[in-house]
Order: C-alpha cells, then structure tokens, then sequence
C-alpha cells in the first residue's frame, strides 16, 4: 500500500511539473516592444557577469527619474515623458534618448540612438508586461560588468 501511495505521489508531482512548464510563454522582443508605456523598475550590476547582482536603482536614479514613461513608437521613434514627479534636471538613460529612434537586430539587440548617443542593449528575460536590458561593459577599474534595466509596463 505504501509504494503504490509513493507512486501515486510521484506520478502527480510529475504531471503538476510538466503542466507548469507548458503554461509559461515565451515572448520575444518584437512581440511585446509596441505598443505600450515602459517604466524602469530595478537596475541591478554584476562584476563580473554571473556574479551575484546588487540592486543600485536608488543610488542611482531620483524618484523623479523612475517615474518617467518611455515608448517604442511602430514608426521607429523613441520618447520619454516625465510623469508626475517632473526633474528640475534630468540626466536619466532613457530621458536623455527621448527624441531618438529604435531598432532591433534579430530580436536579440536593441539600439537606441538620439543624435550622438548611442545605447546597445541586449535582451535578457523577455515576457508580456516586462524586458530585463542588459549593457556589459568593462567599468573604470577594467573589470566586466554587466547592467540589468528591468522595464515594466
């Protein structure tokens, strides 16, 4: 009575695993870009990549910054729009490319360009309300590094 029990379990507890795993999604860039209001929620930093990430959004933006909204037009323009919370002045990454274009290459990077600034991102998780931006870079000290910006929409 007791192995057929265990069975029993261990036949559901497969079931219920493989019925998860066909429920998740998968988006890509493309899909979910346009239409739709972004708003960066997290930027997180490794060094090196792989490494256990810190979240440095507060030390890094103001409030201000975090509650801009930012759009991937379908005609290729990008903008951002301060919201409630207006900066006196503005130096956020996405303010500063508002007024520029976008572009994907094969779903797998993202350029945004306003005149002489040029950012590549590349894309990490990718579902329908969000997007993880990836930069990796080396930092002042030589070392690689690797900046997550979790949008939202």
């Amino acid at each position: 009575m007791k192995i057929g029990l265990f069975f029993s379990s261990v036949l559901l507890l497969t079931a219920v695993s493989c019925q998860k795993e066909s429920a998740e999604i998968k988006f890509s860039p493309s899909q979910v870009l346009t239409p739709g209001k972004w708003q960066l929620k997290r930027l997180t930093i490794e060094v090196p990549p792989g490494s256990g990430a810190a979240d440095i959004t507060n030390s890094t933006f103001d409030p201000c910054e975090l509650d801009d909204t930012f759009e991937f037009n379908s005609n290729g323009s990008f903008t951002c729009t301060e919201n409630a919370l207006v900066c006196p002045i503005n130096t956020g990454i996405f303010y500063n490319l508002s007024g520029g274009n976008w572009s994907l290459s094969a779903d797998t990077l993202l350029t945004i360009a306003a005149g002489f600034n040029v950012q590549k991102f590349k894309f990490g998780t990718v579902t329908a309300n969000s997007m993880e931006l990836q930069q990796t870079q080396l930092n002042y000290l030589g070392d690689l590094t690797r900046y997550t910006f979790l949008i939202n929409k």
